[in-house]
């Protein structure tokens, strides 16, 4: 059976036992068809099957068809339910005379008959077929929204995109069923202290928390019908979250939906690029940037891409719009990694607006596509560097990310884990968290900035080590799988584990960032020696879990730089290695420069020595950097903490000076230079340490001549007195007799402690 067929739902193995013979069926295969013969409608058909050929049927959507095959099939489906109503009529007298005799005669010895009816009817209802199998497998071929629509009344009016079948285009939108699913999981929970899911206007899943919030959930939970009320989870978890259709709160109004903006184009008025710049845009983003910031879930957004050419200009779907602002974006940021030969222009900043209209034409809602569509246009931001604006759009990723209940584990509550397509759906939805969450981290370290997530907050597992072609595989299996007791087999190490270990980094480096808060050295300036001390203790502590965090990296990772011979195009799993390496190493820069600067009462000597080391991995990783980090936000991150680097070794006090510090800084300077084409922002950078090293080389050049100065005297004041200065000693200087008795600065003993310069303005003013 083509694909098409099965999309259709038309498939040629629906039952005809019911077609009376000689009787019309209700499709032919292909071969007849064209051949104007008439079709006997099986699995291959007669004439097929006698000349050898393929027997295909492709589907059709004509409704005429449907009905006739809806006519012939009445009689099975009937008999059907009829074999199914006998069957509960003897369940159901057997519980009721169980339940009789459970109330006459209350005593042990009267239980023996009620256990062998209640043993009699479990397996009566253990022979029970599953009713949407059984459903399915009289209707097989009739498109799964008319059985699917009778036995999800409750939640029909808000989950149009359930009502189509598995192979429809609805079971390939993962985010559409991760917020729209079942309710039947959903409702099987207790409302705990983290909050709720209830269904906005839209009738969607939104999160609702806080102590104040659980009194009104409790108090319209507790108005519900009895049968509708939610009982404890059997997932085990420690938190739950409710989520029902049936309660409603007054923060959202049933029905009641934003208006579309008439001022905003439609989707199918969008240009979209000719297909083979699509292809080859897709193409470059799944092979530069997907595994560095997993946002998509590549089998999903593929198969959803080669839908929407197959829609052609028809935008009429939600699930296309929805789509069309996730590849729009994803076309802005492979566009950056593009060669370009204008530094003024923004690559793809066309592809960037109409994402932006997309995401505005959807105002109100809420889905994970607004999610996505936010965190990549974030990141195309900060390659462009307008870190600003992706600080800002990666704030705004983080609140629809909670908006949507993501941050907390108790999310996946919901979600059962016998099911292959919720077990997907909460991989994809950890995955897109923990995106938002380092993407927040990153822009706020850039920038100096407050972080829009709040690590008390968040309650979010990480997601599995697994790439996306091993979730396939299980997500088509049989609804008995349990993903969480199967050993995931892996080939090597996976390219994930260097993005796991990125955010656990990302988590301990935001803390990092929170101690030297602008609030916190204030504090610290004005605090006393006690004080100070409890700074410099959580100082220790935080190195030591950076410590503990580099010992617990896995050995592929620790030494990805032995890989660079074998992949020198740039690996995904190097890449990410080399963005931990620059994280890592920026964060001991940020932890130990304010302890760098306390020189009073405190020994500065080990953070000075900590700050160096950092600032000279960062450099001696700038090559690798260069060669290997895509135009993005991690860019933006490497070119941060390379421009601080040259500057923290130009500033060092001389005492830690050497002469390698000058050569780091001259690498830093070329490295800088390359990027200029790719990050602007590395020109303005590398100007800054090029004069500061102009003064550092001044500085050191009017030293050494002090020196030298200072060494260097004749043979003829060599044989004479020190003690004794006559006016002999100043012949050949130009400095005007005074009156009083000149001397040599520089013969005083301990005047190396205090340098003197003849030139300082300073005392030419005092001279006046």
């Amino acid at each position: 059976m083509s694909a098409l067929g099965a999309e259709d739902g038309a498939g040629p193995d629906a039952p005809l036992a019911a077609e009376p013979a000689g009787s019309r069926v209700w499709q032919a295969c292909l071969a007849c068809r064209r051949k104007k013969i008439k079709c006997d409608g099986k699995q291959p058909c007669h004439n097929c099957s006698s000349r050898d050929q393929t027997c295909e049927f492709p589907g059709t959507k004509d409704n005429a068809s449907a009905s006739r095959y809806y006519t012939t099939s009445f009689e099975a489906r009937c008999q059907q339910m009829d074999s199914l109503c006998q069957r509960l009529e003897t369940l159901t007298s057997q519980l009721s005379r169980s339940l009789e005799a459970m109330h006459q005669s209350p005593g042990a010895g009267s239980l023996a008959s009620p256990s062998e009816d209640l043993l009699r009817a479990a397996q009566v209802l253990n022979s029970l077929p599953n009713v949407q199998e059984s459903t399915g497998n009289l209707d097989g071929n009739i498109h799964a929204d008319r059985v699917v629509a009778p036995l999800r009344v409750r939640q029909s009016h808000v989950n149009d995109d359930m009502l189509d079948s598995s192979d429809s285009d609805d079971s390939d939108t993962i985010n559409d069923q991760r917020q729209d699913g079942p309710a039947e999981g959903r409702d099987d929970e207790e409302i705990g202290q983290v909050g709720a899911l209830v269904r906005d206007s839209y009738g969607r899943p939104r999160f609702i928390g806080g102590a104040t919030h659980n009194i009104l959930i409790e108090a319209a939970k507790s108005l519900l019908p009895a049968g509708l009320t939610t009982t404890p989870s059997s997932t085990g978890a420690s938190q739950s979250v409710l989520s029902t259709d049936d309660l409603e709160l007054p923060l959202f109004v049933r029905g009641k939906v934003w208006p579309e903006l008439p001022f905003i184009p439609k989707p199918e008025d969008l240009p979209r690029p000719p297909q083979y710049i699509a292809d080859l845009l897709i193409s470059l983003y799944f092979d530069k940037l997907h595994y560095t910031f997993p946002v998509l879930f590549k089998p999903h957004f593929m198969r959803r891409y080669q839908k929407l050419l197959k829609a052609g200009r028809d935008c009429s779907s939600p699930k296309h719009r929805r789509f069309l602002m996730v590849f729009f974006a994803v076309c802005a940021c492979s566009s950056s990694l593009l060669p370009s030969n204008s530094e003024s222009e923004l690559p793809g900043i066309e592809y960037y607006q109409k994402a932006l209209l997309m995401f505005y034409a959807s105002t109100g809602e809420a889905s994970l596509e607004r999610v996505q569509c936010l965190a990549l246009l974030s990141m195309c931001s900060a390659g462009w560097n307008t870190l600003s604006q992706s600080w800002n759009l990666a704030g705004q990723a983080v609140t629809a990310a909670q908006d949507m209940g993501l941050h907390l584990s108790s999310r996946s509550v919901q979600l059962s884990e016998n099911r292959h397509a919720e077990f997907l759906r909460l991989q994809v939805s950890r995955r897109i968290w923990w995106c938002v969450y380092t993407l927040d981290r990153i822009t706020s370290i850039c920038l100096g900035r407050p972080m829009a997530v709040q690590d008390d907050d968040c309650d979010c597992e990480l997601p599995m080590d697994m790439k996306d072609e091993d979730f396939e595989p299980y997500y088509l299996k049989s609804r008995t799988y349990h993903p969480a007791k199967v050993d995931i087999p892996s080939e090597g190490p996976c390219i994930m584990s260097g993005f796991l270990a990125f955010a656990r980094l990302s988590r301990l480096a935001g803390k990092i960032q929170h101690l030297n808060s602008p609030l916190n050295l204030r504090k610290l300036a004005s605090a006393d020696s006690a004080k100070t001390q409890r700074f410099l203790s959580r100082v220790d502590t935080y190195d030591q879990a950076l410590r503990n965090w580099l010992a617990s990296l896995p050995p592929h990772i620790q030494f990805s730089a032995n890989s660079m011979e074998k992949s020198p195009g740039g690996d995904p799993a190097l890449v990410m290695c080399v963005i931990i390496f620059i994280l890592h190493a920026g964060s001991l820069l940020n932890l130990y420069r304010y302890v760098a600067a306390l020189d009073e009462e405190v020994d500065i000597s080990g953070a000075i020595s900590q700050c160096v080391s950092a600032a000279q991995m960062c450099i001696h990783a700038a090559e690798i950097v260069r060669d290997l980090v895509p135009t993005s936000h991690y860019l933006a991150l490497s070119v941060h903490y390379m421009t601080l680097s040259g500057i923290v070794l130009l500033r060092m006090p001389s005492s830690h000076s050497n002469p390698e510090v000058l050569d780091d800084v001259k690498k830093c300077v070329s490295f800088l230079k390359d990027v200029e084409v790719r990050w602007s922002g590395a020109k303005r950078s590398r100007v800054i340490i090029e004069q500061l090293l102009q003064h550092q080389r001044s500085k050191l050049a009017l030293e050494r001549n002090t020196r030298q100065s200072q060494t260097s005297t004749s043979p003829v004041q060599s044989k004479r007195n020190t003690n004794k200065r006559t006016l002999d000693d100043f012949e050949g200087t130009n400095t005007p007799r005074t009156g009083g008795e000149n001397f040599l600065w520089g013969e005083i003993p301990g005047s190396e402690l205090f340098p003197f310069d003849p030139l300082d303005p300073v005392l030419f003013s005092s001279w006046d």
